[in-house]
């Protein structure tokens, strides 16, 4: 005679990013005024075999700004706090169930660009975010670098 599982299965339950995050979230508002389509022309020469172990470069900034946003100096806690935040990972393009890369690509990355282009597009991006009145424009480090 055959067993009957006790245990009760339940349906998937499916996070709608856009729906659940509140209009006045920084995140989401971020997302809606960033226009990161200049960062591929920027950085392909740096790329080979298509993004080969290495982060996209878009992804790569996103998660550099939010490292920089929420002062998180370490790859490994960026990744593990961003993994916890639905509003990040939307700002990501990320679905909450979706991996994030491992951090150890975010330095492999990093090693591409050569340091006066990272701070070019970083600025590029802070100068958005200052434009739109969502971060003040002050002297901050970035990679032990004046910005």
């Amino acid at each position: 005679m055959e067993r009957e599982n006790p245990q009760k299965e339940y349906p998937a339950i499916f996070f709608e990013s856009p729906v659940k995050i509140p209009q006045v979230n920084f995140y989401r508002r971020l997302k809606s005024v960033l226009n990161l389509s200049f960062i591929p022309s920027e950085t392909e020469q740096f790329y080979c075999n298509k993004y080969q172990n290495c982060i996209n470069p878009i992804l790569f900034f996103k998660l550099s700004l939010v490292a920089y946003l929420e002062n998180i100096k370490s790859d490994e806690l960026l990744f593990d706090f961003c993994a916890q935040k639905f509003d990040i990972l939307y700002f990501l393009d990320l679905n909450f169930d979706s991996n994030l890369p491992p951090f150890e690509m975010m330095e492999t990355t990093r090693l591409l660009f050569p340091n006066c282009l990272y701070i070019s597009i970083f600025e590029k991006i802070l100068t958005q975010c200052s434009e739109k009145k969502l971060v003040s424009k002050h002297k901050s480090v970035i990679r032990y670098t004046f910005v």
